[in-house]
């Protein structure tokens, strides 16, 4: 995950990355043996991530300049 050394986020932010890779981390080890749950919680993890660095701060810009 270089994602978050690449981005440089605030230090609010640092501690998603950590429970993302953590998380991430879990859940490869216990569906190691089922190379489907893995492609799946992968592709789960990059919709969660996208969601925490994409959609919010998005959402939170059209909060704030909506008329």
């Amino acid at each position: 995950m270089r994602l978050s050394s690449m981005l440089k986020a605030p230090s609010g932010q640092v501690k998603g990355f950590e429970e993302v890779r953590y998380q991430f981390k879990m859940t490869f080890i216990s569906s190691q043996t089922n190379s489907r749950n893995v492609f799946l919680t992968l592709l789960f993890l990059q919709f969660q991530l996208l969601s925490k660095l994409v959609v919010q701060p998005c959402f939170f810009l059209l909060l704030l300049f909506s008329p």
